[in-house]
């Protein structure tokens, strides 16, 4: 079974992109730093780099 991903890509306000936390229901945060105002492929590169932490994270929990 395929987990259903937590961060995604969507267009935001200034015209520019950003990382939306789905189980928070906000901008994903990074290194304190929010997710939007990205180009494109940032948006598509962060995105991708934190589903994968987060799914790493899961499979450790789920280990102990």
């Amino acid at each position: 079974m395929v987990a259903r991903e937590r961060f995604e890509v969507l267009p935001d306000l200034a015209g520019g992109w950003m990382v939306w936390d789905k189980q928070l229901d906000a901008p994903a945060i990074f290194s304190q730093i929010t997710l939007d105002g990205l180009s494109a492929r940032e948006a598509k590169s962060l995105t991708a780099l934190l589903n994968a932490q987060w799914r790493a994270l899961r499979v450790f929990r789920q280990a102990s």
